[in-house]
C-alpha cells in the first residue's frame, strides 16, 4: 500500500500556519469520517463533530501540556548554528536531544561541545542512542530542574520544515492542556474549543483525561517502523478514567480516543492490567509501543487524530484499526477534497 505523503511518493497539501493565522477558527478545520464497520467514508466540519458522537461515548484526551524543548546552538568544532531539540528520556544525568538540521549529524562526534545561545551553557555530546542514530546522549552542562528553567525562559517550541514560521506555544495549546512535559505536541487536541466541547457533553457524551508526555518524534519515514518501536514516553491515567471506560463498555457505549498518544497510554494499559480495573489514584506507566496491522484493540473503539504522512508511525496505528484498504480509500478521498496535513491541518475520526 501506498499512502499519500509516504516517502515522497505521493505530494499531499500541507498546512502552514495555524488556523488563525488565515483568518479562520481552530474548529473550522474539516473532518473526515470514517466509519470502519459500514464502509461510509465522508467529509465535514469539525465544528459538527458531535453529530458523529452517540449518547453514552467517552471521549478520552491528553491534558499534556508542550513546553519549549528547542534551544538555538553553536557547534564550535563545526563552525555552525542550529538547534538542539531536547527529548523527555533521561539517563544517569544525561538527556536525549536531536541536532537540527538534520545535516548536522553527519559531521558530529562524541565528546563535541555545543554552545547553548542565550543561558550561555556548554553541553557535550556523549553517545548516540543505542537504536535511533539521530538522537544522541548528552551531557546538558546543568541538572533536570536548571535545564526545565532554561528551556522556560529561552526555549522555543520544536517546530518542522512545513511550518511557514515559527508560532507561539500557545498556537500549541489545547483546550485540555494543563500538565506541562511534552515536547512535541499532543495535537489531536488543537481544533477542539469550548463550543465543540459544550456540543459533545450535549449529545450525552463525557470526557475524561490522561496524560502522556510526548517524546521526540522527528525520524525519517520508516525508522520507527523498521525498528518497531518508538522512544519510551511516560504516561499517566487516573482512576477516574479507567472508571469511566468500564461504566462505557458495559452500558454500550464506546471509548474514543482523541490522538495516538491516548491509543498508545490506554493500549498499553490494557496489555498489563484488566481493563476493568476500578480503584482510587492513579496508574502510572511507560512506553514504547509500536502498533502496527494485526494489533488486538482492547482498549479503544475509534480515534480522532489529524491527517499523517505515510511511513509515519501514526499511519501503521491507523491502519491497524481501520485496515489499509479502507485507510487508502479514505486518505486518496482526503487529497481530491483538499485536505490539508499535519499540526495544523485538517482531521479525521474513525468510528
Amino acid at each position: 500500500m501506498v499512502f499519500p505523503g509516504a516517502d515522497g511518493v505521493t505530494s499531499v497539501p500541507e498546512s502552514h500556519l495555524p488556523a488563525g493565522f488565515l483568518g479562520g477558527r481552530r474548529d473550522g478545520v474539516k473532518l473526515l469520517v470514517v466509519d470502519r464497520k459500514g464502509g461510509a467514508i465522508s467529509s465535514d466540519i469539525f465544528m459538527n463533530l458531535s453529530e458523529y458522537i452517540n449518547e453514552g461515548d467517552l471521549l478520552v484526551v491528553n491534558n499534556s501540556r508542550i513546553i519549549k524543548a528547542s534551544l538555538s546552538a553553536y557547534f564550535p568544532r563545526l563552525g555552525k548554528y542550529g538547534d538542539f531539540n531536547f527529548g523527555t528520556s533521561r539517563k544517569g544525568g544525561m538527556v536525549l536531544a536531536e541536532p537540527r538540521p538534520k545535516e548536522l549529524n553527519r559531521d558530529l562526534r562524541a565528546n563535541d561541545e555545543v554552545q547553548l545561545i542565550g543561558p550561555d551553557v556548554s553541553a557535550k555530546l556523549i553517545r548516540k542512542h543505542e537504536e535511533f542514530e539521530r538522537f544522541w546522549w548528552i551531557d546538558p552542562g546543568v541538572d533536570g530542574n536548571n535545564l526545565m528553567t532554561v528551556m522556560k525562559s529561552y526555549g522555543k517550541p520544536i517546530t518542522y520544515s512545513h511550518v511557514a514560521f515559527p508560532v507561539s506555544e500557545d498556537e500549541y495549546l489545547t483546550e485540555f492542556s494543563r500538565v506541562p512535559g511534552s515536547v512535541e505536541p499532543p495535537s489531536a487536541g488543537i481544533p477542539f474549543t469550548e463550543e465543540v466541547l459544550d456540543d459533545v457533553e450535549g449529545a450525552g457524551a463525557e470526557i475524561a483525561e490522561l496524560t502522556l508526555h510526548c517524546n521526540l518524534g522527528s525520524l525519517e519515514f520508516f525508522e520507527f517502523s523498521k525498528k518497531e518501536r518508538l522512544l519510551n514516553e511516560e504516561y499517566s491515567i487516573p482512576g477516574r478514567t479507567l472508571r469511566k471506560m468500564v461504566e462505557t463498555r458495559s452500558n454500550g457505549g464506546r471509548v474514543i480516543a482523541v490522538g495516538t498518544t491516548v491509543v498508545r497510554a490506554l493500549e498499553s494499559y490494557a496489555l498489563e492490567n484488566s481493563i476493568d480495573y476500578r480503584e482510587e489514584g492513579s496508574y502510572e506507566g511507560s512506553t514504547d509501543i509500536f502498533i502496527k496491522r494485526g494489533f488486538n484493540f482492547r482498549a479503544v473503539d475509534g480515534l480522532i487524530t489529524g491527517m499523517h504522512d505515510g511511513g509515519s508511525s501514526h499511519i501503521d496505528m491507523i491502519s491497524a484499526l481501520v485496515g489499509p484498504e479502507m485507510l487508502q480509500t479514505a486518505y486518496g478521498l482526503a487529497v481530491q477534497w483538499g485536505y490539508l496535513w499535519h499540526e495544523f491541518g485538517d482531521m479525521t475520526m474513525i468510528l
